[in-house]
């Protein structure tokens, strides 16, 4: 009964180990969403200028692809980033419900002793 206890004890502070962890990458995503968020708020702004840019002066828009790719390109980068950090937290999620089930199962298997 106390190995099982011990267990059981290790298995709550791995998952609070976990949980801690997913915490900080969740922390992470949050602050890569919001740089994203900011560059495509900018974008936009940007897209919004260029009627007026190429108005005002046609010579500028060959001085401003090469930024906007600049960007979009950054935005990309940051977007797969993203994705790989979401893929990763998927499987740390993943792997703290498992722990999570065997936790539920031990203390099920306590119960019935």
């Amino acid at each position: 009964m106390e190995a099982a206890l011990n267990a059981v004890e290790e298995l709550v502070d791995d998952l609070q180990y976990e949980t801690e962890g997913l915490t900080v990458e969740e922390k992470k995503l949050q602050a890569r969403l919001a740089s994203i968020s900011r560059s495509q708020l900018d974008e936009e702004q940007e897209i919004q200028k260029w009627p007026t840019q190429r108005t005002t002066s046609n010579n500028k828009s060959g001085r401003t692809a090469p930024r906007h790719q600049t960007t979009a390109d950054s935005v990309e980068r940051t977007a797969n980033e993203a994705l790989i950090d979401s893929k990763k937290s998927l499987a740390l999620i993943r792997d703290l419900m498992t722990r999570e089930n065997k936790v539920q199962e031990l203390i099920g298997d306590m119960k019935t002793m």
